[in-house]
């Protein structure tokens, strides 16, 4: 199991291009589809600060 987490909108060019490269890698990261599934204010204060 990969620990990647990945926010993709599959209507993005470079969103499918970016999850491609990583399937590339022979990682399978754990899929968010952020329009639908937003990430809570608690999230991206995690991801803002780097760790």
């Amino acid at each position: 199991m990969s620990n990647i987490t990945f926010y993709h909108n599959p209507a993005c060019g470079t969103s499918r291009n970016a999850l491609g490269l990583v399937r590339n890698c022979g990682e399978e990261p754990t899929i968010i589809f952020y329009l639908d599934t937003p990430p809570s204010r608690g999230e991206q204060v995690v991801d803002e600060s780097g760790n």
